[in-house]
């Protein structure tokens, strides 16, 4: 998501991910990234979530393992 915008319907269903495995690269909280796994319908087009149906947070050793994804 872009600061700013409007949640998609079912972002409340994502907790606090700042407790668990989460890199702040310029040192604040409210900038950073984990890795999660998320169900829901998707714009592929506009590359953006337009309803998150699950969310769960996983260890970013997971993502960073994971074949195809960027690295960071």
């Amino acid at each position: 998501m872009t600061q700013g915008e409007t949640e998609p319907p079912g972002f409340e269903l994502i907790p606090d991910i700042t407790q668990h495995d989460y890199v702040k690269p310029r040192g604040d909280r409210d900038y950073g990234y984990t890795c999660a796994c998320i169900e829901g319908e998707f714009d592929v087009a506009q590359k953006r979530v337009s309803h998150l149906a699950s969310f769960s947070q996983m260890p970013l050793s997971t993502c960073q393992k994971k074949a195809g994804l960027p690295k960071r």
